[in-house]
């Protein structure tokens, strides 16, 4: 997961579960310690939103929006409020704050679906988080899966187009083969950009902002 933004400038709410609409967004909808998307864990309803300082400790950052990120209910639970260090890359223990430091730099993605932390603070939110659960593993698993598959069909697409266009440069192609080739050929590109867009879209929101205000 690379480095995650909040907005700016941030909203201001006296109740911070009011920030909640706007961490769903800024944080696209996945817990920003396990990326699990809602579409993968129940929805929205099992997301919460975290204190990245622990309220217990830190009550002046209640609802201040830079200490506020999106977490599935399960890692918020894990965290709870667990502080151990201001300064985990030193302490070697803590947690990394995700719009200040890039996940993919810290965590790897082991064959075996397991995330393999780089340092010993990532190490530390593994652990501490429960971040090679069996339920993470599947998901990532079945991620894994779902995008071989989309690029072996992209991969089909291509070949048979590659194919259909060889053909039509054949000039002994007969005149009605040639009209059906450009017809699969038109048929074959359109399929091609539509599941381009429905796989760039598979992240999108499952439900609207507007069902849980």
């Amino acid at each position: 997961m690379t480095l995650l933004h909040r907005r700016q400038p941030a909203p201001r709410h006296d109740d911070f579960r009011l920030y909640k609409v706007y961490l769903r967004e800024d944080f696209v909808y996945r817990c920003v310690y396990c990326t699990v998307h809602e579409s993968e864990w129940g929805g929205f309803r099992h997301f919460q939103v975290e204190h990245f300082r622990p309220k217990v400790h830190f009550p002046k950052l209640l609802t201040e929006y830079s200490n506020l990120l999106y977490a599935c209910d399960v890692c918020n639970a894990f965290k709870g409020d667990d502080w151990p260090s201001d300064q985990p890359l030193t302490d070697r223990v803590g947690y990394l704050d995700p719009c200040e430091h890039d996940y993919d730099l810290y965590f790897v993605v082991a064959d075996d679906y397991r995330l393999l932390p780089m340092t010993p603070v990532a190490s530390y939110m593994v652990e501490r988080l429960h971040l090679n659960r069996n339920q993470l593993r599947k998901v990532r698993e079945k991620r894994a899966r779902e995008e071989t598959l989309h690029n072996q069909y992209i991969q089909l697409i291509d070949d048979t187009l590659t194919m259909m266009q060889t053909a039509l440069c054949d000039l002994a192609v007969p005149a009605h083969a040639r009209q059906s080739l450009e017809m699969a050929l038109a048929m074959w590109r359109s399929e091609r950009e539509a599941h381009l867009l429905a796989w760039a879209k598979r992240w999108d929101p499952p439900y609207n902002s507007g069902d849980y205000r």
